[in-house]
């Protein structure tokens, strides 16, 4: 969970999400987004330092359920966790929106 390669699906989108114990890397048919890492214990982390780019160009990138000042920083905690998957929760630091992901572990794609 803390390391390895996962598969996250939003709206029929993939996005595969490569993590290391200091970064994690999400691509898409769209694009890239960098963050730092920070774990805060073995369920809470921290992702931070958001570095996105569309087809090699640096941009913005428009979350609609975060805020857009915030969104550099965003807090996560995993609340389930089995062999194939683990659930989150997301929110930024002033958002009361809370977003529910479930990462696929990449030998059960």
């Amino acid at each position: 969970m803390k390391t390895g390669v996962f598969t996250i699906k939003i709206k029929e989108v993939e996005f595969i999400v490569k993590r290391t114990e200091k970064k994690e890397i999400v691509s898409s048919k769209y694009g890239t987004v960098k963050h730092k890492i920070k774990w805060i214990s073995e369920c809470k982390y921290i992702l931070f330092n958001r570095r996105p780019k569309f087809n090699g160009i640096k941009s913005d990138i428009k979350i609609e359920h975060l805020n857009e000042q915030n969104v550099d920083t965003i807090y996560n905690d995993v609340v389930e966790n089995n062999e194939r998957e683990f659930k989150i929760l997301s929110s930024d630091k002033n958002s009361n929106v809370t977003v529910e992901y479930i990462y696929k572990k990449d030998n059960y794609r």
